[in-house]
């Protein structure tokens, strides 16, 4: 546990975080060549907005800190299903908003919980051992 709250793994941490979202966004904007059957992408909207909203605990330390990434990544996720409306190649589907929102508040709701219940008990512990 000692080496998770090391401050460079922190700053790698974030670095992956907005390699990420380079690479979700390039995802989302980009040319699909066929359509999913029956909404299942909607899973696939709600995985990736929850696992990028939870990842941001690996460089995040503060409730108000991940409270305000999660309003950044729901504008974010909102951003870029807007910006596919103007796509000629992609088309706005308020459904794939509504997975990308609710996977983002599910993502950040989990950060929340493993750094009130994980992260902070082991720092607090270190400090102790430490001291």
């Amino acid at each position: 546990m000692r080496r998770l709250l090391d401050p460079r793994i922190r700053a790698t941490c974030l670095v992956l975080w907005c390699v990420a979202w380079l690479l979700v966004a390039v995802a989302l904007l980009m040319p699909v060549p066929m359509a999913t059957p029956d909404r299942s992408d909607l899973v696939a909207h709600f995985a990736t907005f929850g696992l990028m909203a939870l990842g941001a605990v690996g460089f995040c330390r503060q409730p108000i800190q991940l409270l305000g990434l999660t309003f950044l990544t729901v504008a974010g996720a909102a951003t870029l299903e807007l910006a596919q409306y103007v796509l000629p190649y992609r088309s706005f589907d308020f459904a794939d908003l509504a997975a990308n929102t609710l996977g983002a508040l599910t993502g950040y709701a989990l950060a929340l919980a493993v750094l009130v219940l994980v992260i902070r008990p082991a720092d607090a512990a270190l400090r102790g051992a430490r001291g």
